[in-house]
């Protein structure tokens, strides 16, 4: 076993979150940050392809990203949504948003996971240069973590001992860091699936996104680039197995009778992956020099899309209290200052995680009273101004500066 390592920040995690963390910190650092990147997997290399797992970014995150310097290549990649419908299958409700309304180009973007993770990484490799320090320890996670008063020490698996003033843990739902700091979680089993597949459609999509409440649960088409759109079909767990093993024609007729005529009949379906759904909360977000961003802090159920807009905002507001700290000289692991980032993002992390959850009980529900009232809900949404607006700029996620 070698010397111990000594770093500022560890970072847990070395998927988007923990990328887009590393990259916020050494753009915005005005000194000189010695970071370490842990993750037990391997380094993905990018796969592309008509299967590609995509992700919808919300207004604010592509401004946050462009900011960063990771969405000059990513935008080739990606496929703006310029209009968003939502409509309740066999009833009369129908919302619609347009970016023209809030005088926006797109109201967001959808992007292939790997492309973002491509971009992100690029552009961290040239900002490490030769001022920052920046290792990786990529298919080597975490064993132990001991805390100290004054540093975290963390032992990999592989031997190594390496420590820093704060550890960040962004290393998902099932987070170690998580389980070693013994902190709680709430959690909820929605007692539903999601099936997840990339499919192409006889019409074009012209850049709309659609969320279609059915009987089983929300079903969002994602405009994709090459005309080619995201399902992602929330289903209970029986129904969701019968779909599975049925084979692409068959699938179709289905999702064509659950979806509608809205982008004519399907000419292809892509390889279908199945989700189990449930909300993950953890009770607190900071412990003694650790502290939780994205899914290791909040996993929430994709109805709104809104799982990684939110872990971006977690990033924009520690990287602003890191590198304020380094700046003054201060100990980027302090109590006070990570108690701001849990007292800072309180707000939106709650009102997020209320809004996907009563959004989930609100449209997966076939109670008559229920049904009528979303259904009028809908009608009004789409006929008041400010209702709407509110909705979109919650979704569409700005930063708060």
């Amino acid at each position: 076993m070698g010397e111990q390592v000594n770093y500022d920040i560890v970072i847990s995690g070395g998927g988007l979150t923990g990328a887009a963390m590393a990259l916020a910190v050494l753009k915005q650092a005005s000194t000189p940050v010695r970071i370490a990147v842990v993750d037990s997997a391997l380094k993905e290399q990018a796969t592309g392809g008509f299967d590609e797992r995509v992700i919808a970014l919300s207004y604010g995150s592509v401004e946050y990203l462009e900011k960063l310097g990771a969405w000059t290549n990513l935008k080739a990649h990606a496929c703006a949504i310029k209009n968003i419908h939502v409509s309740d299958r066999s009833y009369y409700g129908k919302a619609r948003i347009d970016c023209q309304d809030y005088q926006l180009d797109a109201l967001g973007y959808v992007a292939p996971l790997q492309a973002i993770a491509q971009s992100i990484y690029t552009e961290l490799e040239q900002v490490a240069g030769s001022n920052h320090q920046l290792d990786e320890y990529f298919g080597n996670g975490i064993d132990n973590i001991e805390w100290q008063k004054h540093q975290v020490v963390v032992q990999l698996q592989q031997g190594e001992m390496i420590s820093a003033a704060t550890l960040l843990a962004c290393d998902g739902g099932q987070s170690r860091c998580r389980q070693l700091a013994k902190i709680d979680t709430i959690n909820k089993d929605y007692q539903q699936q999601a099936i997840v597949a990339n499919v192409q459609t006889a019409l074009p999509h012209h850049n709309k996104a659609f969320e279609r409440f059915t009987k089983t649960g929300p079903l969002a088409m994602l405009p994709m680039t090459e005309n080619r759109c995201s399902l992602v079909w929330t289903l209970t767990a029986e129904d969701s197995k019968s779909l599975m093993a049925m084979d692409d024609a068959d699938f179709a007729k289905a999702l064509q009778q659950a979806f509608g005529d809205w982008l004519g009949p399907f000419t292809r379906i892509g390889k279908r992956q199945c989700f189990p759904l449930q909300l993950v909360h953890a009770k607190q977000i900071i412990q003694h020099r650790l502290a939780l961003l994205g899914n290791a802090s909040h996993t929430l159920h994709p109805i709104a899309g809104q799982g990684f807009n939110l872990s971006v905002r977690d990033v924009a507001c520690l990287a602003s209290l890191l590198t304020n700290a380094l700046k003054r000289g201060e100990d980027p692991g302090d109590y006070p200052l990570l108690n701001r980032y849990q007292q800072q993002r309180q707000v939106d992390q709650f009102t997020i995680i209320q809004l996907t959850d009563s959004l989930v009980h609100c449209f997966s529900n076939q109670y008559l009273p229920l049904v009528l009232a979303r259904n009028i809900g809908l009608k009004a949404l789409n006929y008041t101004p400010g209702i709407k607006r509110l909705l979109a700029t919650t979704t569409m996620g700005y930063l708060q500066e």
